[in-house]
């Protein structure tokens, strides 16, 4: 819900405005941003158009690009964001990030950051998306029993009981 009023709050981009070119001017200052007293809500619009701008361009491929915004948008989070009102950007900032860092071919950061995400998820539906993400990620990289695991633990966390060993036969 957080995360739907901030999308509209960020509204402010005029649609005919290249999201790409007016984030990557608002990147260059990123640095001057977090070590500011800037306001609260405008850096969680810069946060949201970040999340914006990462979830087009991995939707085009640009997995790198993506990451990119992405982590700018990680960076500009407050050290609390987990537990305040930027709880679903963080949320999926950090799972748009974990997605990407994969197809970029860095699975340890990925891992890392299902890691995090499992650690500071609050709810068993946030937990089970990271979990959902880590099967994908495991599935892709022929994994098949990690991607098994993480499927079961997902379950899990939405009321079904899977039996792991009945799972792999599946597969």
């Amino acid at each position: 819900q957080n995360l739907q009023s901030s999308e509209d709050s960020a509204d402010f981009v005029a649609p005919d405005i290249d999201i790409f070119t007016v984030m990557d001017h608002i990147n260059h200052a990123v640095d001057m941003i977090a070590a500011s007293d800037f306001d609260s809500t405008e850096r969680q619009k810069i946060c949201v158009l970040n999340l914006k701008a990462g979830n087009m361009a991995k939707s085009h491929g640009a997995h790198e690009t993506a990451l990119k915004y992405i982590n700018c948008g990680i960076s500009l989070l407050a050290p609390d964001c987990w537990s305040g009102p930027l709880y679903p950007v963080a949320l999926e900032l950090h799972l748009l990030c974990a997605e990407c860092e994969y197809m970029c071919n860095n699975a340890e950061w990925a891992t890392a950051l299902f890691e995090t995400i499992l650690h500071f998820a609050r709810t068993d539906i946030d937990k089970a998306a990271a979990f959902t993400l880590r099967m994908a990620v495991c599935t892709a990289d022929s994994q098949f029993d990690d991607a098994v695991d993480a499927g079961c633990e997902a379950a899990k966390l939405l009321g079904w009981n899977v039996d792991p060993a009945l799972a792999g036969i599946i597969v």
